[in-house]
């Protein structure tokens, strides 16, 4: 075992499969054919989902994924027209026969005056000071998710990880301290939502998890934006498009913790048209 490598390795840097494949977990995620959607009740052999929709699936997970991520039975949600670090593309021949596959992109294309809501957690303060930074640029609404009961540990503490990595496992909703209705707000006066978080275990906090099942975001466009220790998205961006499947996903803007380069954040901000 090497450890965290932190990037992708070449072709055949480790042993083939059973299948004599190569790399075909944790390296880069495989860009698959299907649309991500549930499944049907009934057993099926090589399920496809459904033949439109707003995210595309990718299997096997990525240099910078947990053990839990890179099984081929994981799908992740990717939005298909924004381009990402962790997926590749393996190209394979067809199997022998007549058929003819279909394949929809669903997507709702938002406003032209779009208003823009900034909802965002920062446990550590780290996201809140990029998040002060974009709100300065946009002049965008600003909504601090916070749960209704605190994090029984202080700031960047051990007993703190280990709370939020317990409710990470459990998927837990935890209860909001403040609606957006409470601070004045209300998720149908907002085209697009810039959405902040710290990637914790390559996954969103569940505060963030909390917001996404409280508000229907369809059609909207979600732009994410995260503060991390390396592992930029990990399957942040995946975690959102499953929790509001018809939203729209936004280029997202990674940055490690307290590197704050103004520069990129503009044209981050001007690659969305914001």
């Amino acid at each position: 075992m090497n450890g965290y490598l932190g990037k992708t390795v070449k072709v055949k840097s480790y042993a083939k499969n059973l299948n004599g494949l190569y790399q075909m977990h944790g390296n880069a995620a495989e860009w698959v054919w299907d649309w991500y959607g549930s499944y049907g009740k009934k057993a099926v052999s090589n399920p496809t989902g459904p033949k439109k929709g707003r995210y595309k699936v990718a299997r096997g997970g990525a240099w910078n994924d947990f053990p839990k991520h890179i099984r081929s039975a994981y799908r992740s949600a990717n939005a298909p027209d924004v381009a990402t670090y962790g997926i590749g593309i393996r190209l394979v021949r067809g199997a022998v026969g007549k058929g003819k596959a279909t394949s929809t992109f669903s997507e709702v294309k938002q406003k032209a005056d779009k208003k823009v809501l900034i909802v965002y957690f920062s446990q550590t303060g780290n996201t809140k000071g990029l998040t002060d930074i974009i709100a300065d640029m946009t002049g965008a609404d600003v909504f601090c998710l916070r749960r209704k009961k605190d994090y029984s540990a202080d700031y960047n503490s051990q007993g703190l990880y280990a709370e939020a990595l317990k409710e990470l496992r459990d998927s837990a909703v935890p209860a909001l301290k403040e609606s957006l209705e409470d601070a004045g707000y209300h998720i149908n006066d907002y085209d697009t939502i810039l959405l902040g978080y710290c990637n914790w275990w390559a996954s969103i906090p569940a505060p963030v998890r909390s917001f996404l099942k409280q508000y229907d975001l369809s059609g909207k466009t979600i732009i994410p934006y995260c503060s991390m220790g390396g592992g930029r998205f990990g399957q942040t961006t995946s975690a959102i498009a499953k929790l509001a499947p018809k939203s729209n996903m936004g280029a997202g803007l990674d940055t490690e913790y307290d590197d704050y380069n103004k520069s990129r954040i503009r044209k981050w901000l001007s690659k969305n048209g914001i």
